[in-house]
């Protein structure tokens, strides 16, 4: 082994652990400003959670509905710009959606109530119906767009 092919990989070595050490280095920064940053957000809030908690719940639920407004504003504008026709198919999905969740939900809501009454031979069927109709539209029936490809 000659003298430049020996430097040449010490070299290289040298190289790998200054670039694994500079990695290390970024990641321990990295670290250290998430844990500065999430000292800054979770003692000031555990403070007003324990000491204010009024104003603590004033402004959680000021910041949630904030964001709440944010993102509906944000879909609204984005389906407010789109045509007329895909606006109109979009809340057609949408209504169909909601009625079959509604649909889902009060027939749930009849199967308990037949429970809560003990009328366990028209519970039972029922039960199998329900979650065996209710399996096959969750897991089994594919929506128009996965048939396409």
């Amino acid at each position: 082994m000659s003298r430049s092919t020996l430097l040449e990989m010490v070299a290289g070595i040298l190289t790998g652990y200054a670039k694994a050490f500079r990695r290390a280095l970024a990641i321990a920064a990295l670290l250290s400003l998430t844990l500065v940053a999430a000292a800054a957000i979770v003692f000031p809030l555990w403070y007003l959670s324990t000491k204010l908690r009024p104003l603590y719940t004033a402004l959680v639920l000021a910041a949630g509905a904030a964001g709440l407004i944010y993102l509906v504003a944000r879909r609204l504008s984005a389906f407010v710009s789109q045509p007329a026709p895909i606006r109109a198919a979009k809340l057609k999905s949408a209504a169909l959606r909601v009625g079959g969740i509604l649909l889902a939900l009060g027939l749930l809501y009849l199967i308990v109530g037949l429970y809560v009454y003990q009328l366990l031979a028209v519970a039972i069927p029922l039960s199998i119906i329900y979650l065996s109709v209710l399996g096959y539209v969750l897991y089994v029936r594919r929506s128009p767009s996965d048939r396409k490809g």
